[in-house]
């Protein structure tokens, strides 16, 4: 089978350079900008991995563009699991010692401050659902640190097959080998752990265990993931979030919506560190002190309500201190190409959200019209700009001030939109 698929494949040409340089230049001029130039010795190259990939499934690597849907799709599982299972109002009920102990248990997502300091930095609609925004919070920090933080965590450990209960802290050494073989050798170390990933968690085409190792692995996962749902719902700062319930039929389906959250989370995160070939860079707050509209790391949550005029009101301080991340960033580096063996460039999956300091209102705008200064100021920009436009043309022109524009000349220009590059 491989004499035969090796026959199919182009005999390696041989070229000289000036043919070579001839023909790249003819093709500069021949393709448009979609299509990427690569000589006849490289072409032989792609098409040998391309074979490679058909035979090796360690060699498969991850689409960027699905990694992200997966992780929007987890996003949203995560907001609805929390407005529908966590309690939706201020939780000022809660002792001092209480709020504090979930303060501190956020530690490296929440600023550890006084409660009440920090509730008085936050958008409204935040103080009035503190529930699932710290349940959010405390969601996406557990996700992080038991499943992207530890990539190693289904490696069952055992030293034979006789093992039966193998060793429980085994994926703590291999992660510890991990970050030292990191120190040494980025870019091999990000390509030995993708392999890792992704052979222990081999599947078929019909979505099937396909060896040994994967099979055990399969069938230890499950396991793994009730245990860690369990784990979660035993934490005590996670309980002062949840809602009361005093069904037992609530309960069971509260705690298998979770359990079925976590092991989606498990799915999509071993697809992306086994397909990414890159080492993974998760940015929480020590990483995100300061917060700019034009962040490439960081956007604002969407309880700021921040618009195209960035309401004052609501709005986050530009410059202003970060307090809460939600959902830390996560990116990938060292990422080895297809071919021959160089980088491929940074690569961030998504973004960090994040509540900061909001921004106050002038009092300026505030005494002329009674209200807020932002809604003041959107109004007054949005009825200037129409008036100002057919002045300028009707003088350029020679015509009367006072002739009629057309409507879709007094609108304001289109923003920048992907539908409308």
């Amino acid at each position: 089978m491989a004499t035969a698929r090796r026959s199919e494949e182009p005999d390696r040409p041989e070229t000289d350079l000036e043919s070579s340089q001839d023909e790249s230049s003819e093709s500069e001029r021949s393709y448009g900008c979609e299509s990427f130039f690569i000589t006849r010795e490289e072409y032989h190259d792609v098409l040998m991995h391309c074979n490679a990939m058909q035979l090796n499934p360690s060699l498969r690597r991850c689409i960027p563009d699905l990694v992200h849907e997966k992780f929007e799709m987890l996003h949203a599982t995560i907001y609805n699991w929390t407005y529908t299972w966590t309690r939706c109002d201020s939780m000022s009920d809660l002792s001092r010692a209480d709020k504090q102990a979930i303060v501190a248990s956020l530690d490296g997502y929440c600023v550890q401050e006084d409660w009440d300091t920090i509730h008085a930095l936050l958008p409204p609609a935040t103080q009035e659902h503190m529930g699932p925004v710290l349940a959010e919070t405390m969601l996406w920090q557990y996700i992080c640190n038991k499943f992207i933080d530890t990539p190693f965590w289904f490696v069952d450990g055992k030293i034979s097959p006789t093992d039966a209960n193998g060793d429980p802290q085994f994926h703590q050494r291999l992660q510890y080998f991990y970050d030292r073989f990191r120190k040494s050798d980025a870019l091999n170390a990000a390509w030995w752990k993708s392999i890792t990933v992704t052979e222990a968690n081999a599947r078929s085409i019909i979505d099937k265990p396909s060896t040994e190792l994967s099979k055990d692995t399969n069938a230890r996962r499950p396991i793994i993931l009730k245990d860690l749902t369990e784990e979660l719902l035993e934490r005590q700062v996670f309980q002062l979030l949840l809602s009361p319930l005093e069904d037992e039929a609530e309960i069971t389906r509260r705690n298998s919506a979770l359990q079925a959250l976590l092991e989606s989370a498990a799915d999509f995160i071993i697809y992306t560190e086994g397909g990414m070939f890159g080492n993974s860079n998760v940015d929480r707050l020590p990483d995100l002190p300061a917060f700019h509209y034009d962040s490439e790391t960081m956007t604002p949550h969407s309880h700021h309500f921040t618009s195209y005029w960035r309401t004052p009101r609501f709005a986050p301080l530009a410059g202003g201190r970060v307090l809460i991340v939600t959902r830390p960033s996560l990116s990938y580096t060292d990422m080895r190409s297809y071919g021959p063996r160089y980088k491929i460039p940074h690569h961030r999956v998504f973004k960090a959200e994040v509540f900061v300091e909001r921004k106050r209102p002038r009092t300026r705008q505030a005494s002329r019209t009674g209200s807020v200064g932002g809604a003041a100021k959107a109004v007054e920009t949005t009825t200037e700009r129409p008036t100002k436009r057919p002045g300028r043309r009707g003088a350029k022109s020679g015509g009367s001030k006072k002739r009629k524009v057309p409507l879709g000349e007094q609108l304001p220009p289109l923003r920048e939109s992907f539908w409308r590059q």
